[in-house]
């Protein structure tokens, strides 16, 4: 008895060893697992970092822009659309996604009427070296973070941002002429370009926008402003819209004329019209030139609310679709009213 008690005691004294190095064997599996899925973690906390900052970063350029046509033109920031960006969203998106590890992945998708909305996919530079069981053909061949090659998997992630443009509202008097309030603080003229930015919020959110970017200026049903048919008059229900408004604001003190039978331009077609700004012919005084220039800047500021393609005044040109170059000098074409000084010209689309 004695005998097979000390027989029992030499087995179980060679088998403590391997159960020891069984259980240090597998406490390393299970660190080099853990810090594999640390490591995979941590990429996919950098990729989401790099997107947000690529999304971000992308509608920057179309704040900027806004900010600097409602400084010198008196524009409502949000009729400031993406096509006015050079380069479009990739430059932007491409350089933030840089600064964070980070590369694009496809090119950055716009949304809304005025591509304010924008969704980019990233994945991060470096990656995560596949082990030989879990390689297989199509793997993506890249570099770690210590420099080691061969195939891997990188961090992937997806950002969508957003602008949240300020409530601007148009203010027109005698005495001040043409004034622009977003928010309720004055943004033209005069207006802080730090203020006006910080009313222009940027923000990350969860979908996109379900009105698609054409890159042109269109309206809410996503459409290029299409052909509307002709009311009462003979013009177009939306040039009608603009006209109510036009003297709504700034009242009918000189005749008004939209359509013109014959004419193979817009006021042909409805789709125009002149406010005088006095008599027929004679260059405008002082007063009559003032309510002229805070009409035409009216029109500008509020031409993606009502359709309006382009604006004539003074012998100058503003086109919806060249917002950017602002206002454009015109060719002397022989007469006061023919140069646009005696009445604004506003056509739309």
């Amino acid at each position: 008895m004695a005998r097979r008690i000390r027989g029992r005691r030499r087995d179980e004294g060679a088998a403590t060893p391997i159960l020891m190095m069984a259980m240090v064997l597998f406490l390393a599996m299970a660190l080099l697992l853990l810090s594999r899925i640390a490591q995979a973690g941590d990429m996919r906390t950098r990729a989401q970092t790099g997107a947000d900052a690529a999304a971000l970063g992308a509608l920057a350029a179309l704040r900027d822009e806004a900010v600097d046509l409602t400084l010198t033109q008196g524009l409502d920031p949000s009729s400031a659309g993406y096509w006015l960006v050079p380069g479009g969203p990739q430059p932007p998106a491409a350089e933030y996604a840089d600064k964070n590890g980070t590369a694009l992945v496809g090119a950055p998708e716009l949304s809304g009427v005025a591509g304010d909305t924008v969704k980019v996919s990233v994945k991060t530079k470096d990656c995560q070296l596949l082990e030989e069981d879990e390689q297989a053909d199509g793997a993506e061949d890249c570099t770690d973070s210590a420099g080691r090659k061969g195939q891997g998997r990188s961090g992937t992630a997806t950002a969508t941002a957003t602008v949240n443009w300020p409530v601007c509202v148009p203010v027109v008097t005698e005495a001040t002429g043409y004034q622009l309030f977003c928010d309720g603080i004055q943004v033209y003229p005069n207006g802080d370009r730090g203020i006006l930015e910080k009313l222009i919020k940027i923000r990350l959110v969860d979908e996109g926008s379900a009105v698609p970017y054409l890159g042109f200026p269109s309206d809410e049903d996503g459409g290029n402003y299409p052909p509307e048919a002709i009311g009462p008059g003979g013009i177009t229900e939306r040039t009608a819209e603009m006209r109510a408004k036009v003297i709504e604001t700034f009242g009918a003190p000189y005749p008004v004329g939209c359509l013109r039978e014959g004419d193979p331009q817009d006021h042909g077609k409805g789709k125009a019209c002149d406010f005088m700004t006095g008599p027929y012919g004679q260059m405008p005084n002082a007063a009559q030139e003032a309510r002229g220039d805070a009409m035409a800047a009216w029109a500008v500021a509020n031409a993606k609310a009502l359709g309006i393609h382009y604006v004539i005044w003074k012998q100058q040109i503003w086109n919806a679709d060249r917002a950017g170059e602002g206002w454009r000098p015109m060719e002397n074409r022989g007469s006061i009213t023919q140069n646009h000084w005696d009445h604004v010209h506003i056509s739309m689309y």
